[in-house]
């Protein structure tokens, strides 16, 4: 496993939501399969200790680097962690239950029309040609001769 100290790991608190996010920490520490953790922005509080979590890093042990992923249990919080000398940073501590597995954090996927399909956008009456579709919005081409599209202009998809 690539997973050591200085790693950056993003850590989701629910895997199976599609509005599930990402909050990322840095490893202070590892210990089998106990970690030490830096305290995300925003913070995960109390409240979640002895949940799992679902913990993702990029390995570079192979070409080409990939995302692995494993579930841990939050087991715990320090508020002082000592990470060097003089230095006492907020914590968290994980255990790793399952192994590593490559895993992907898409959420969606992009959808190309096929040419000719007929699917276009229209905004406040003119028809522009469709790139892609997916979950998180449309890509189109805009002809530079119009004039910008505003905000509150009306979106048609026919």
């Amino acid at each position: 496993m690539s997973l050591r100290h200085g790693s950056i790991v993003e850590i989701n608190l629910d895997a199976s939501s599609v509005r599930a996010f990402s909050l990322k920490a840095r490893v202070y520490d590892v210990v089998g399969k106990r970690f030490i953790l830096s305290q995300t922005s925003p913070p995960i509080r109390p409240s979640h200790v002895e949940r799992t979590l679902y913990i993702s890093y990029i390995s570079k042990d192979g070409i080409p680097a990939r995302r692995l992923g494993f579930s841990a249990t939050l087991t715990g919080f320090s508020r002082d962690y000592m990470l060097s000398l003089g230095v006492c940073v907020p914590a968290l501590f994980v255990e790793m239950k399952s192994e590593p597995k490559v895993i992907s954090l898409r959420k969606g996927f992009r959808i190309r029309p096929l040419s000719g399909s007929g699917i276009s956008l229209v905004i406040s009456g003119r028809k522009h040609e469709l790139l892609d579709i997916s979950l998180t919005g449309v890509g189109f081409v805009q002809n530079l001769s119009h004039s910008p599209f505003r905000p509150a202009d009306l979106l048609e998809c026919r």
